[in-house]
């Protein structure tokens, strides 16, 4: 498949249900350098050459032609970015690469005007730009056109602490061989069906071994990658997870698990809920603590003056 399902569902749901997108990663955030540091472009050459912003009251189904989630998922666009009918919300996102929890931070920060005003916005630079530089211009047009500024911060807060169980692992969760082929562009899916994906650094949802459960694989995961993406395969919102296994290398797992609802599912799950999966499959836990959290603060938005 080319993307998780329940991530997809997930981020609709953050997002208000309106966002175009089939991220399966949860992009790990950059480490902060300094607590209230401005953010600013990494490179303020970095720009669109042309953009529109139109506010859209219709009922169209929301639609880009790049996925405007945080993951890596990409295929080039030639530098023409299309996106219609879709939150004000999903383009911050896009432009910030934030978590399932920061993005729940971003919607409690925003004033109600932007909980329900869609936007479509079309944009131009000449060239190839990978999702990452496009991103950097999306913050460049943010900032022009609503006047977003926005800083981090570093908090003690709750989190969800990673850590390895004291039971040796199942075979879900094993080092990335170092003889495996090389990963695949981002845009790639995995190879077939119940296989490890082609590309690294992503979670996908494959075809699970029993009817009705989600089953998700992963290739060439950092530890910091293996938290942020079981904070989203595990539908967690409520506290950042931060990686606290002591793991060095890259990873791979599978794991496979009976998801709280049957939404989209073919029958009725069954076997182990996320938690015990983690612990039996992956031998891995969460553990409620406080920890360093980043945080993104919105300081100042506004309406849009269209052109």
């Amino acid at each position: 498949m080319a993307a998780l399902r329940t991530t997809a569902i997930l981020w609709a749901s953050l997002l208000g249900g309106s966002l175009s997108l089939s991220g399966a990663c949860m992009a790990q955030q950059a480490p902060v350098s300094a607590a209230n540091a401005p953010m600013t472009t990494a490179d303020a050459t970095l720009r669109f050459e042309v953009a529109s912003v139109r506010e859209n009251r219709s009922d169209a189904k929301a639609f880009s032609n790049l996925p405007l989630g945080p993951g890596p998922q990409y295929v080039d666009i030639g530098g023409h970015l299309m996106s219609t009918n879709q939150l004000l919300l999903g383009y911050i996102v896009f432009a910030y690469k934030p978590t399932m929890y920061q993005i729940q931070q971003f919607r409690a920060q925003l004033p109600d005007w932007t909980r329900g005003a869609h936007y479509d916005i079309q944009a131009r630079v000449d060239g190839h730009p990978g999702k990452d530089e496009l991103r950097v211009m999306m913050q460049a047009l943010l900032a022009d056109r609503f006047k977003l500024k926005v800083h981090r911060e570093t908090r003690r807060e709750p989190v969800y602490a990673l850590e390895l169980t004291k039971v040796r692992p199942g075979t879900g969760l094993r080092v990335h061989p170092a003889d495996d082929p090389a990963c695949a562009k981002a845009d790639m899916p995995e190879a077939m069906p119940g296989t490890y994906p082609a590309s690294c650094g992503a979670a996908w949802q494959t075809l699970p071994k029993v009817a009705g459960n989600f089953r998700i694989v992963a290739r060439g995961m950092t530890p910091a990658m293996l938290a942020a993406s079981i904070a989203g395969t595990g539908n967690i919102f409520d506290r950042p997870v931060v990686d606290a296994t002591g793991l060095t290398g890259t990873y791979d797992y599978d794991l496979e698990f009976a998801p709280e609802t049957a939404i989209g599912a073919d029958a009725a799950p069954t076997g182990a809920p996320f938690s015990e999966a983690l612990r039996a499959q992956l031998g891995l836990k969460l553990v409620p603590q406080k920890g360093a959290v980043e945080v993104i603060v919105i300081d100042h938005i506004e309406r849009p003056s269209e052109n």
